[in-house]
Parts: C-alpha cells; sequence; structure tokens
C-alpha cells in the first residue's frame, strides 16, 4: 500500500492524507483533501489550502482559503516523494522527506499518525544550551514563544487538539517556568499582540532565557533546567 512521506508539520507517513503541511508561499496548511485517485503511480486530489495573513500580526491574522489540486508522484519504496501544490494557475513542486519517525501502511483510509512522545534530535535530561534569542516564530507562523511579563510562553495558531472553553480569546497559551512542569490555559487574550516574534528555522536549537526550545518540521519541543517540559505540534500539547 502506497503512502505519502512527509516530515513536515504532524504527518510522518500517511495513508490518502486528510490534510498537510504546506510547502511552499508562507501558507499554513493544506485541509480539505478530496483524493479522486489514488494508484501506484500516481494520486491526485482536490483541496483547500490556508492562507494566512500576518496583519496586524500572526495572532491575530486572519485565514484565507484558496482552492488548489494536489499530484503525488515518484514513488520510492512504497511512498511518494513529489508533491506537486497548483492554485491560482501556478504549481509548486516539492520531494517529500523520509519520515522522522517509524509509521505503519495498514489501512485502505487516512491514517494519521500522532507526535511522539519525546523528538530524537531532543535533549534528554536537563536543557541544553541554543542560541540566544528573545522569541522565536517557526517558518509556518504557526508557533510561537517568547518571554511575557518576565515568563515564559508558546501559542499555537492551528491545532487539532481540544481545548476548554475560554470567555476572551480562545488559543492554546502554554507557559514553561525555570522549574516545575508546562501547562496550557485556553484562554491567550491579547498576550502575544505586541510581541515582535524572531523567525527561527527548521533545524535550530534556541535558548529563550532560561527555557531551550528546539525547531523542528514536527513541531516544537521545549525544555526547562530540570528537564520538564513540552512537546507542541497541530497534533498535540504533550507536557514531560
Amino acid at each position: 500500500m502506497l503512502v505519502i512521506r512527509e516530515s513536515g508539520g504532524n504527518t510522518y507517513g500517511v495513508i490518502r492524507p486528510e490534510s498537510l503541511s504546506s510547502t511552499s508561499g508562507g501558507e499554513t496548511y493544506i485541509d480539505k483533501i478530496a483524493w479522486s485517485s489514488w494508484t501506484a503511480t500516481e494520486a491526485h486530489a482536490d483541496a483547500t489550502r490556508e492562507l494566512l495573513t500576518c496583519v496586524p500580526d500572526c495572532a491575530h491574522g486572519t485565514v484565507t482559503p484558496v482552492p488548489m489540486t494536489l499530484t503525488l508522484s515518484n514513488p520510492v519504496n512504497g511512498a511518494f516523494t513529489t508533491l506537486v501544490e497548483t492554485a491560482n494557475g501556478q504549481s509548486d513542486t516539492t520531494t517529500l522527506k523520509p519520515p522522522f519517525y517509524a509509521f505503519s501502511s495498514a489501512g485502505p483510509e487516512s491514517s494519521h499518525l500522532p507526535y511522539p512522545a519525546a523528538a530524537d534530535t531532543a535533549p534528554t535530561g536537563g536543557a541544553a544550551t541554543g542560541v540566544p534569542q528573545d522569541s522565536l516564530v517557526t517558518p509556518s507562523n504557526n508557533i510561537s514563544c517568547a518571554i511575557i511579563s518576565g515568563h515564559f510562553h508558546c501559542m499555537i495558531l492551528k491545532y487539532d487538539f481540544a481545548l476548554g472553553p475560554c470567555d476572551i480569546e480562545r488559543a492554546p497559551f502554554i507557559s514553561l517556568e525555570p522549574t516545575g512542569p508546562a501547562t496550557m490555559s485556553p484562554c491567550i487574550g491579547d498576550s502575544f499582540a505586541s510581541v515582535k516574534r524572531t523567525p527561527t528555522a527548521y533545524g535550530t536549537v534556541v535558548q529563550i532565557g532560561q527555557i531551550t526550545c528546539d525547531v523542528e518540521e514536527t513541531g516544537v519541543r521545549c525544555t526547562n533546567p530540570e528537564g520538564q517540559g513540552f512537546n507542541l505540534s497541530r497534533a498535540a500539547f504533550a507536557p514531560f
């Protein structure tokens, strides 16, 4: 059974995925994928690209849906390796990367794997030293972290996990102190409204105050000096 291998966002190896991380143009995600064909050589689908407009900033920007088509091709060892995205008459071609973690290709329908409990490249035990920064924002603009009023916090714009009710602006608002476990609130308010976030490339380990964060295509892993912290991705908030 052929699968798609894609290391960005929260998919590592899937069959007929219902959503993917976007691979071009600064967009956030590709959703509502409807596969019209899935053969041994190619796969075709209609989908919607969600274009994030960071005005006045990414925390308060709007998402514009853009119709598009997807074509998967060039299967290697049972996995498609080329993705062509076509929207507004323009096409972008991406070579898909191998998954960071093992996956199962069993079953004919969409199969999504959860964010792993710990990334292979993440620090173990106490936090490691990274590049000093005041803040970070991932290349997808989906996850941001910063010191706000003397405390370390992260937020995520697009998420698939459950979140409790909130009377003000509702979004995951993660807190991590130099000691103790990470916590998450469903209320973000305007906490990140005035924060200038530093663009941070995938594969970078940064030091924000006393917190070390490993920024990967699979998500962000942040750790305090005690070795406590969290993994944050579209699929899950996973404290450890």
